[in-house]
């Protein structure tokens, strides 16, 4: 992982920064989780890790020559270590982080991996569903195809600028696709296809999700809304983890009263993202999981061919 910017912080923040590091706790507790409904999948175990197990101490500061008073010591350069810089940034800079985060994305031209999602659509919450999905950057290419719990369609692909910009459907329903045919075209922003899903396949992937991100933690902060929380270094799945949170008010443009973001220390991309509700901090809004990635695996234009998904183009 390359880190292109080094901070500059002052005694203070170094202090906070050492501080930080040097947080004890027992080596693996297991993170709370709410039980859920009925119809709720629960996310994956969270285990929270001893940040001195998994960062060094902070850099030390050489000693000055002579006295001089301890609150007028400014550090003029620290080098951190990329554990440091992340660990810093989550604690005290949460859009520092995502924009860090945003621009590692450009090093990943395509990834397959596998995703989970569960979304409250119109005030009821639906059964989560598991997604093989492969995605390439450029030209923006989303195919997905269902494991488990498919809607309307168990296989999707979408290509900028092909099929007049519609996405090519799969129908789930054998009744369906006698009256509709084997394959549809429909328009991703359809009323009929967004009565399904809270967000368009057009949004998929880690660099619209932490533009996203991005953009709403800067509204929050221009409107003095924000507030933030470093929760801790956690290992879900057998990757390492900062967790975060982004608590906002109810207003009509926010989308989650609190907002969990999961971020690979390695891959610096969002792993989870959990939304929920002002009614109740353990309703769920929405929960999207990315896991069994793989990254720059040479994705071409055959890969999201209709013959690929086992259709035929309309």
């Amino acid at each position: 992982m390359m880190i292109k910017k080094l901070l500059r912080p002052t005694r203070k923040r170094l202090i906070a920064l050492a501080t930080v590091l040097l947080l004890a706790s027992a080596a693996f507790v297991l993170v709370p989780r709410a039980e859920g409904s009925k119809d709720e999948k629960l996310a994956p175990e969270v285990k929270m890790k001893d940040l001195a197990e998994v960062f060094a101490a902070a850099p030390q500061v050489a000693p000055d020559a002579g006295a001089v008073d301890a609150e007028d010591v400014v550090v003029e350069e620290v080098v951190l270590t990329p554990q440091q810089q992340l660990l810093y940034l989550a604690q005290n800079d949460h859009i520092g982080l995502l924009e860090m985060c945003l621009e590692n994305t450009a090093q990943y031209q395509d990834y397959a991996l596998t995703f989970e999602k569960q979304e409250r659509i119109k005030g009821k919450l639906g059964d989560s569903q598991t997604i093989d999905v492969i995605h390439r950057a450029a030209p923006f290419s989303v195919g997905m195809r269902w494991t488990e719990n498919a809607p309307q369609g168990d296989r999707v692909i979408y290509t900028e600028g092909q099929r007049n910009n519609q996405m090519l459907i799969h129908p789930t329903d054998g009744a369906a696709r006698f009256f509709v045919g084997e394959q549809v075209l429909r328009d991703p922003h359809a009323k009929e296809v967004m009565d399904g899903t809270l967000k368009p396949i057009t949004i998929f992937g880690f660099t619209n999700s932490l533009t996203s991100l991005v953009d709403m933690y800067r509204l929050a902060e221009e409107r003095g809304d924000l507030r933030t929380e470093f929760v801790g270094v956690g290992e879900m799945a057998g990757r390492e983890v900062l967790i975060i949170n982004r608590f906002l008010p109810d207003r009509p443009d926010y989308d989650a009263a609190k907002t969990t973001i999961y971020i690979d220390i390695e891959y610096l991309v969002p792993v989870m993202i959990e939304g929920y509700d002002w009614s109740d901090d353990e309703k769920l809004v929405a929960r999207y999981l990315f896991r069994d990635i793989k990254f720059n695996v040479g994705l071409t234009e055959e890969d999201f061919s209709a013959a690929a998904f086992g259709m035929k183009e309309k």
